[in-house]
Formats: C-alpha cells, structure tokens, sequence
C-alpha cells in the first residue's frame, strides 16, 4: 500500500464500508487487511478475466476483502443452551445457562466470537421458541426487560471487523413447525417444570415482547426481526 493511501486511511474515514460507523483503530487494521487479501483474492482465486472485469470496473465483486471467510450461516440457540459457552478463542468456558439472561450473556458472546469467522450475517432462528423454557413463572414486566436485553445487548455489541455492530438475523415464529414439536428442549433453566402447554404461552409472549421492544432507531434497528409464520400446534 503507497504511504499516501495510508496516510488517508489513518486520518480520514473510509467510505467504502459504511457499516463503520467511524473511524478508529480497528477500522484502520480491517482496512490494511482487506488491500492485501483482495489483491491476493485477484490473483490466487479469480481467473484473469474477471479478475480484469473487476479492476475495470465492469463488475464488482462484494466482499473481496474477506476470500478467507465465510459468508454467512445460520446458528443454533440450543446448541448453546445444551453445552453452555466452550470456544477455541476463549480461556475459559460456561456451562449451559440456567437463566434467560445468562443466555442472551452466552449468545452475545457467541455472536461476536462468530464475526471474526464471517463476512456477511449470523443468523439465530426460533428465538421465542427456545427461550420460551427460562420464562415459565416470570411475570409479563421481567420478560419484557428480558427481551430489550435481548435486543439491545446484541445490537449495541460493536467490537470486531473494525468497530461494526453485530449483523444478526434473528428469526421469530409465530407458531411451531412440525418438525419440532416433539423435539424435547435442552434447556437446564430452573424453572422448566411447567407443561407443554404453558412454554407455548411464553413462546406467544416473547414474540410479543420481541416485536414491540423499541428505542432509539440508530440503535434499535441494527439487528433485523423476521416474523415467520409457522406451523401451529
């Protein structure tokens, strides 16, 4: 990189990316990193031609920056809630979560451990579903409190691929498919020995308290919600 482009980059922002919402440090690195990997994705991974194409400006290749990572993936909550919290970047692990917010803790954590490895989102499906176990015998305000926490702690989590927030897709279901409705949950909360028949009403609840969760539109809007219809029980 010529001192001049790096000069630039120290002391003025980037436009290129405009998920950075300004410049720091941690911009500057992913800036430095993405120059070189995306000469190196020109020549060891594109063909010549197209290649050639995307100096030319004829096409324009997204994300070239990242030839060594993944797009995107979809993840499972309940995965964490089985195993707790055991990642080959971290010194320490947790066990599997016996409360709503020690969840949401262990899934922030997860979220941004996984941004190191992908380019594009993460996604976490059935939301209300598996969390509806660690709501049996809470009250409507504390699960409310409980899902701005959610919502809020991930959306504000902005460390990692030079100070981006957390791109995140999480599902919400206003029913449960199928192929889930026998599928015995893992969940270790204390308080799970309610029916069947009362986790649906967490369920319904936290997708309530999931959709009207609001504030702030700088911040509230930096995770995306999609409400799903699904199969009813």
């Amino acid at each position: 990189m010529p001192y001049f482009n790096l000069k630039q980059l120290i002391f003025s922002k980037s436009n290129e990316n405009s998920n950075v919402a300004a410049n720091n440090p941690e911009a500057v690195n992913l800036a430095i990193a993405e120059n070189t990997l995306k000469q190196y994705a020109l020549k060891e991974i594109f063909s010549e031609d197209v290649a050639e194409s995307h100096m030319k400006g004829a096409i324009h290749l997204h994300d070239l920056g990242y030839p060594i990572r993944v797009y995107c993936s979809a993840h499972s909550l309940e995965y964490i809630k089985k195993f707790g919290l055991r990642l080959i970047n971290l010194s320490t692990a947790s066990g599997p979560a016996k409360h709503a917010g020690t969840l949401t803790g262990h899934l922030n954590t997860f979220l941004a451990s996984m941004q190191a490895y992908y380019a594009g989102a993460l996604g976490i499906s059935y939301v209300n579903i598996f969390y509806a176990p660690y709501l049996v015998g809470m009250t409507y305000e504390r699960m409310k409190q409980e899902a701005q926490y959610l919502i809020f702690s991930c959306s504000q989590n902005a460390f990692s691929r030079g100070g981006q927030t957390l791109f995140i897709d999480f599902n919400i279901h206003l029913g449960i498919p199928a192929y889930l409705k026998d599928v015995r949950q893992s969940a270790q909360a204390e308080n799970t020995q309610g029916k069947s028949t009362e986790n649906t009403r967490k369920r319904r609840r936290c997708s309530e308290k999931l959709s009207s969760t609001s504030g702030d539109p700088a911040t509230a809007t930096a995770s995306r919600f999609r409400s799903r219809n699904a199969i009813s029980t």
